[in-house]
């Protein structure tokens, strides 16, 4: 008990937060994290996103939506297979594929094809059996005069899909 005692309150010196409170509560018999003190990325991309949706301004979401995917890291609990985080991987990545999406489709309309392109390579190291997000690039590489690589970029979604689940592109990525 004494070391535990001694342990905690290291760790919430450590953990202290700008008003004083402790990140850290505990009682006789156990030791939490006041969830109200504790900031993630996955949490600041999720209050990102939700804000993003709400706004009625293009440019102001695009702006919000660049933010949201400058605070992903990474893959959502990435290496974890239990049953509990499967839900919260599947939410972050539609939620990540979504903005994704919308940036790539504004980026192109502004003609802004290599941001268009960068962002969507990039995404699908992230995500890379989504199709929207291979849909979208595949757009926006077609529209920016580049159908070769479009048509590269489909064979790549094609031979992705085949290969892990053996299904074919969707309609609308044909």
């Amino acid at each position: 008990r004494s070391s535990l005692r001694t342990v905690l309150f290291s760790l919430r010196k450590q953990f202290e937060c700008s008003d004083g409170d402790s990140f850290l509560g505990s009682d006789r018999s156990h030791v939490w994290i006041v969830r109200e003190h504790a900031v993630t990325d996955y949490a600041a991309f999720v209050r990102t996103f939700k804000a993003a949706e709400a706004l009625q301004d293009i440019e102001v979401q695009f702006e919000a939506n660049k933010e949201a995917v400058a605070l992903v890291q990474g893959t959502l609990l990435a290496g974890h297979e239990e049953l509990w985080a499967t839900p919260h991987q599947i939410a972050f990545e539609e939620m990540y594929s979504q903005c994704i999406v919308d940036l790539i489709g504004t980026y192109s309309e502004n003609r802004r094809f290599e941001e268009a392109a960068a962002i969507g390579k990039v995404a699908l190291t992230l995500s890379p059996y989504r199709e929207d997000i291979h849909v979208a690039l595949i757009r926006s590489l077609n529209k920016s005069g580049r159908s070769t690589e479009a048509i590269r970029q489909f064979e790549v979604l094609e031979r992705l899909l085949d290969e892990q689940w053996g299904e074919s592109p969707s309609i609308e990525a044909v």
